[in-house]
C-alpha cells in the first residue's frame, strides 16, 4: 500500500511539474498542419502545445474578450492587422505562414459530379455548404469565387452555412449538403471518400495565412519561438503536405 501510495504522489508531482500549454488560436483550415508541426515544434522544444480550432473572426473576438491565448493564426490579414492597431497582438511577431485554396468537394455519390462553380447551378444540387462568409475567410472567398464566376445569383438560394470550414465540410460528409466550396487543406484528409476540384486562384482574392502573438501572453518567448519554427523546413514540408502554398 505505502509502495503505491509514493508511486501515486511521484506521479502527482511530475504532473505538478510538466510544463503548461502554449494554446495558440488557429483558423480551423489550418488545424490538421499545425497539429503536426506543433507535435514536430514540442519534440524539438520540449513545450506542448495546444491548438485552439475555429472561425478566423471568432477567434479574433475572442482575444478582444481576453481569452488567454499566446498566439494567433488567421486565415485573413485583415484580422491580424485589426488587432495589431488595438494593440492587442505584437506588431514585430506578424508572420506570414502559406496562401490557402479552394476547392469544390463532393462524396463519391453524389450525383451529379461537380467539375466547376458553373455545374452547381445543376437543379439537382439542393444545398452548397460554405463556411459562414461573416467571419470566416474562407467562406467570404467562396462568395467571390461565386461572384466572378458570374453564379452567385443562381447558387446563393441553395447556400448553407456552417460556423467555420470544418462545420462546412461536415455538413456535406453527413448528407445535410451536396457539395462543399471548400479550403484545400480541410478537405484532403477525405479525398478517398470523395472528389475535389481546385478552383482558380483568380476567381478570389489572395488566402493569405498569418499569425503572430497575443502582446497579453505571459509566454512571449515561446510563443516567438513556435512562429519561428513555423518557417522550418519541416514545418515547411507540412504545409505543403496540407495544399498550403508556402512560397
Amino acid at each position: 500500500m505505502k509502495q503505491w501510495l509514493a508511486i501515486l504522489l511521484l506521479c502527482c508531482a511530475a504532473l505538478a511539474q510538466s510544463p503548461s500549454p502554449l494554446f495558440i488560436a488557429t483558423a480551423a483550415n489550418l488545424g490538421g498542419a499545425f497539429q503536426r508541426i506543433a507535435d514536430l515544434f514540442t519534440a524539438s522544444n520540449h513545450v506542448p502545445v495546444e491548438l485552439i480550432l475555429g472561425a478566423s473572426g471568432n477567434l479574433a473576438e475572442q482575444i478582444r474578450r481576453g481569452a488567454p491565448f499566446d498566439a494567433f493564426a488567421a486565415a485573413n490579414p485583415v484580422f491580424i492587422d485589426r488587432l495589431i492597431a488595438e494593440g492587442l497582438l505584437v506588431a514585430s511577431t506578424y508572420t506570414i505562414v502559406a496562401h490557402g485554396r479552394l476547392v469544390l468537394f463532393q462524396l463519391d455519390d453524389t450525383v451529379p459530379v461537380v467539375e466547376d462553380l458553373a455545374d452547381l447551378g445543376d437543379p439537382a444540387i439542393q444545398f452548397v455548404a460554405i463556411a459562414d462568409p461573416l467571419v470566416a475567410p474562407f467562406g467570404q472567398a467562396a462568395l467571390q469565387a461565386l461572384e466572378r464566376a458570374g453564379v452567385l445569383a443562381a447558387v446563393q438560394p441553395k447556400l448553407v452555412f456552417g460556423s467555420n470550414i470544418q462545420d462546412a465540410l461536415q455538413l456535406v460528409l453527413s448528407g445535410n449538403a451536396d457539395v462543399t466550396i471548400n479550403a484545400l487543406s480541410a478537405v484532403l484528409d477525405f479525398q478517398r471518400r470523395g472528389r475535389l476540384s481546385l478552383l482558380p486562384a483568380e476567381l478570389h482574392d489572395p488566402i493569405l495565412q498569418v499569425a503572430a502573438v497575443v502582446a497579453e501572453s505571459p509566454r512571449q518567448d515561446e510563443a516567438r519561438a513556435f512562429l519561428r519554427f513555423l518557417s522550418s523546413e519541416p514545418a515547411q514540408e507540412v504545409l505543403a503536405e496540407f495544399g498550403l502554398v508556402v512560397r
